[in-house]
């Protein structure tokens, strides 16, 4: 059956749900006398038949309230439809096969810059960003989702920091796009690569569009940029009849640390981490 992956997290609690309720219905047909087959305890036996059947039923009802409460889907953010250029292909960047999860250094500590940073997001979907070339480019983990259609990554808006009065500014308008990718994406799979951020001669350029370029507040001569930036991912699922087809959507939040004619330093952020050390 196509639209069941017994990988996926989610098919297997709806198998466990439904074996569950088929035990608890044998059950309670006993205990009110429609079990046409007999005694399932054998003759002899020390065990009396109503205990037997007391017990499973028993069993089957707190099983089937605990599948039921694992089962359940908690929306994280509202339901979201309309999405700019979902069927548009990346531009920019050629299409990678998704490749199986290697071992990889887990989430640095809030507080702490590195050149690699990695986030754990909900469903076990992870934000990997990583240096290339002059710039840096990232790709999703797709760790318990069934199978993912197609992610989209948007991030809007963003925040300069103000070293003179260690605060962050207002938001600023901007939007920057990445993806759609173009392949389905299977539970422990990495989606093709996206470029996130590059250097350009007016500011730097964010996502895939090269008309995202992010410019530096003008008026602040500090030597090094530090911008907040917000990334949101939709998970796009794949359509089945019957089932729900709202894409899912998660956030991640990122400081960017980066001096112009050097590499690019990120932390995810966090509103514990003090002003000094952003």
């Amino acid at each position: 059956m196509a639209w069941f992956n017994w990988r996926s997290r989610e098919h297997r609690r709806e198998v466990y749900q439904v074996i569950a309720l088929i035990i608890a219905a044998l059950a309670l047909s006993h205990a009110i006398g429609w079990w046409p087959y007999g005694s399932p305890v054998p003759e002899g036996s020390p065990m009396n038949p109503d205990t037997f059947w007391r017990i499973i039923f028993i069993v089957a009802l707190l099983s089937t309230g605990l599948f039921f409460y694992l089962g359940r889907r908690v929306s994280t953010s509202p339901a979201i439809r309309d999405i700019p250029g979902k069927d548009q292909q990346p531009s920019g960047i050629a299409a990678l096969p998704a490749t199986r999860s290697p071992s990889i250094k887990p989430a640095l500590p809030v507080g702490e810059y590195s050149k690699n940073l990695r986030l754990h997001g909900l469903d076990g979907v992870d934000l990997l960003i990583y240096p290339s070339g002059d710039g840096c480019r990232c790709k999703l983990l797709n760790g318990t989702l069934s199978i993912v259609r197609a992610f989209q990554v948007m991030i809007a808006p963003v925040r300069s920091f103000d070293l003179e009065r260690l605060m962050w500014s207002d938001p600023i308008p901007f939007r920057g796009m990445m993806g759609p990718t173009t392949t389905p994406t299977n539970p422990r799979e990495f989606t093709q690569e996206f470029n996130f951020v590059a250097p350009q001669q007016n500011g730097l350029r964010i996502g895939d569009h090269a008309e995202s370029i992010l410019t530096w507040p003008s008026g602040d001569s500090a030597p090094v940029q530090r911008w907040r930036i917000p990334i949101v991912v939709f998970a796009h699922p794949v359509v089945v009849p019957g089932r729900p087809s709202d894409p899912k959507s998660f956030g991640f939040e990122i400081c960017l640390r980066w001096t112009p004619g050097q590499s690019f330093e990120f932390m995810e952020y966090a509103d514990t981490v003090p002003p000094t050390s952003v």
